[in-house]
C-alpha cells in the first residue's frame, strides 16, 4: 500500500515499506535502505523496484544494484568482490528481503539538495520514523546519502555516534534498536569494487562490535 501525505504547496510525499513484506519480515536482518530518491507523482519507490528493477532475479539499473548489493553483503556473510561479481544474478532476491524509506522527496524532482532535505525531515520526521520505521522494525538501517540529515531530525546525541575501523560512522538508535550506518549515496562516482570493499569491511567491523 503506497502511503502519501501532501505539504502546504500541494505536492505530495510518498512513504514507502518492505518491497516483499513476507520476505522482509523473515530475514533475521530486516535491513532497510533510508534514500532521498524522488519519485513520479505518486509512485512508490519500493513497488518500482519490485515490478521494475527486478527481471529473472536481476536488479537493472546502478542504483538499484548498488543498493540491492549492500544487502547481499550483509545477509550473506560478507563475500568477496570476486564472490560479488560471480553472484549478480543473485541480487534480486537480496532486495526483495529488504525494505526502502524514502526521505519525505518531492515527486519529479532529479535530485533533492541538502537544505531542503532538512525541511521536509523535520516536518515529517513522526510519520517516517516514528511510525514507518518503527512499524518495519529494522536491525540495520542503511543511510545511503542521508546519515547527516537524519542525525539533525533525530537530535542524536553525538556521544551516541561511534566510528568504525574504516572511519565509517554509525549509531544505534536505543528506541528502535537499529544500527543506523553512514553510507555512500548508491549513485556515488567512483570504482564499484572499492566502494563495496570499504562497506563490506565497515559493516563486519560494525555488526561484530554491536555483535548483532
Amino acid at each position: 500500500m503506497v502511503e502519501t501525505t501532501s505539504n502546504k504547496s500541494g505536492k505530495s510525499f510518498v512513504e514507502d515499506g518492505a518491497i516483499c513484506p513476507k520476505l522482509f519480515t523473515r530475514d533475521p536482518w530486516r535491513i532497510v535502505h533510508l534514500l532521498k530518491e524522488p519519485t513520479k507523482g505518486n509512485e512508490s519507490l519500493a513497488q518500482v523496484i519490485k515490478d521494475k528493477a527486478i527481471v529473472n532475479g536481476r536488479v537493472k539499473g546502478p542504483l538499484f544494484k548498488v543498493t540491492a548489493r549492500r544487502s547481499y553483503c550483509i545477509q550473506k556473510g560478507f563475500p568477496s568482490w570476486v564472490e560479488i561479481q560471480r553472484n549478480e544474478n543473485l541480487f534480486g532476491d537480496a532486495l526483495k528481503r529488504s525494505a526502502i524509506v524514502n526521505l519525505s522527496p518531492q515527486p519529479g524532482e532529479t535530485s533533492t539538495s541538502a537544505k531542503s532535505l532538512e525541511q521536509l525531515a523535520n516536518r515529517w520526521k513522526h510519520r517516517c520514523y516514528g511510525e514507518k520505521l518503527k512499524e518495519l522494525e529494522p536491525k540495520i538501517v542503511i543511510c545511503g546519502g542521508t546519515f547527516s540529515v537524519l542525525n539533525q531530525t533525530l537530535d542524536v546525541d553525538c556521544e551516541m555516534v561511534q566510528t568504525a575501523l574504516t572511519g565509517m560512522q554509525y549509531f544505534v538508535d536505543p528506541v528502535l534498536g537499529a544500527a543506523f550506518l553512514d553510507c555512500w549515496h548508491p549513485s556515488f562516482r567512483g570504482k564499484h569494487s572499492v566502494e563495496y570493499c570499504y562497506f563490506c569491511e565497515s559493516c563486519k567491523d560494525i555488526i561484530g562490535k554491536l555483535r548483532l
